[in-house]
């Protein structure tokens, strides 16, 4: 990024463009943890939920159902 801080890279209508970071923050647009969608983006990715056994069983759920049998 030749020294570019404070930015990141997403595409918007098909372009890329760099983005402000401080722009991306201060959006008042919040992710439910508990919702499903993002229940399904941490399973998909693998990444831990934190949250309670729940929502665990659900990435098992979520990852059993997903896997070639």
């Amino acid at each position: 990024m030749s020294g570019w801080t404070g930015f990141t890279i997403a595409n918007v209508n098909e372009q890329t463009c760099y983005i402000p970071v401080e722009e991306i923050i201060s959006s008042k647009r919040q992710i439910e943890p508990n919702d499903r969608t993002w229940q399904t983006l941490l399973a998909s990715t693998g990444q831990p939920s934190f949250l309670n056994s729940d929502v665990e069983q659900y990435e098992t759920d979520f990852n059993e159902a997903s896997s070639p049998k």
